[in-house]
């Protein structure tokens, strides 16, 4: 397995027949298909939670890991709750999808979690259960029709936002007895199947964190610091931390990508509810406002280095990308569930992407939905 999977943490939406993709600048426009991809497989007092994380296997194909809550929200109303993993099973005419549980979270506890698929087509997520007085940090791929879980040496029983691929994850680590400050950002690589361990950045912030792993290996982490928006990039030369925006308080959700020239793209809210854009060049950080939103994700063209970005205004769904200089905005869904994450992917062929695909959590029914386009083929 190569190292180069990119997580980020996850995207939902709900329900539109079908509206155009203006992708590129081309004379066709695509159209979008909306699918059900999950509902409340485990009886009528289960439904899935707001948390979703959207991956494309090397074909197009989509896969979707989300939270199940039993009776009470797994994460506003701790009670016993599962992962679950969702695929559409193209051996069924007309093709279906399918989901199974791959974790539970106890009684009390909480989950955060991402979701990837490797170069060979092998799925591979990262989830950290916790509660109030222990927790751990599993990563866990998929091979011969089974889940493998590799546990994390966090060092520490408390921990928030975890994410990772086959080889990297990072994380807040803290203490509840100590004071903020307490905080630091740990990183975990594998080195010949043993994890090596380390602290790259302290922080007063326990809110989100998101990865993303360029082609040359490269981690890039985005989080929240001591009142700002901290950007930390390991290369050969190790850790290089960087400030984005300052100040920032509060924890701002998080979506990150990088380019083909292994720059990153961050999508981020703050607590004003307002979704912004930052990308980093040979002259710094540039930023961008795309206004009202929240629960923003992002993936970039990683040949053209356009950036798509989804997230949710007034209960409908958006989609933005960024062409000639200025922002093209489209409704994907008008009924998107109250904190539903969205998450967005780009599938290539050869040089150029072929197709998008977006899911998310209705706010009709609770379902998780799942929204693809196919590009318009270039002449």
């Amino acid at each position: 397995m190569t190292r180069n999977a990119t997580f980020m943490l996850a995207v939902l939406l709900c329900l539109v027949p079908f509206v155009s993709l203006g992708c590129r600048s081309t004379e066709t426009a695509a159209k979008w298909t909306i699918e059900d991809a999950a509902g409340n497989e485990d009886g009528p007092d289960s439904h899935p939670e707001f948390m979703v994380s959207l991956a494309l296997d090397s074909q197009g194909r989509p896969q979707i890991m989300y939270g199940m809550y039993h009776g009470r929200s797994l994460r506003e109303h701790p009670g016993m709750g599962s992962i679950r993993w969702a695929f559409r099973d193209s051996g069924t005419n007309p093709p279906r999808w399918v989901s199974e549980e791959v974790a539970r979270v106890e009684d009390g506890g909480w989950a955060e979690f991402c979701f990837d698929i490797d170069d060979h087509d092998t799925p591979v997520y990262c989830l950290a259960r916790t509660t109030y007085d222990h927790g751990d940090i599993i990563l866990a791929a998929r091979e011969e029709g089974k889940w493998t879980s590799l546990p994390i040496p966090a060092n520490t029983p408390d921990f928030y936002g975890a994410i990772g691929n086959l080889y990297d994850v990072v994380w807040y680590s803290y203490d509840w007895n100590a004071p903020f400050e307490s905080a630091e950002m740990k990183h975990a690589s594998d080195t010949f199947g043993q994890w090596q361990v380390e602290t790259f950045d302290k922080t007063n912030n326990r809110g989100y964190v998101r990865m993303a792993v360029d082609m040359r290996g490269n981690v890039h982490v985005v989080y929240g610091g001591n009142d700002d928006l901290r950007y930390a990039v390991c290369d050969k030369k190790g850790w290089r931390i960087e400030t984005i925006e300052a100040p920032l308080q509060g924890a701002p959700f998080l979506a990150i990508a990088a380019d083909k020239d292994c720059n990153p793209h961050v999508a981020y809210t703050d607590q004003r509810g307002k979704v912004f854009y930052a990308r980093r060049n040979a002259n710094g950080w540039q930023r961008e406002t795309l206004g009202p939103g929240a629960q923003p994700a992002i993936d970039v063209d990683k040949f053209s280095g356009t950036p798509y970005v989804t997230f949710v205004r007034d209960g409908a769904l958006i989609l933005a990308r960024r062409a000639d200089g200025k922002w093209i905005e489209e409704t994907i869904d008008t009924h998107v569930a109250g904190k539903s994450w969205t998450c967005v992917k780009l599938h290539y062929d050869g040089s150029a992407p072929a197709s998008i695909g977006i899911a998310w959590q209705s706010g009709l029914d609770n379902s998780i939905k799942f929204a693809s386009a196919q590009f318009p083929k270039r002449k």
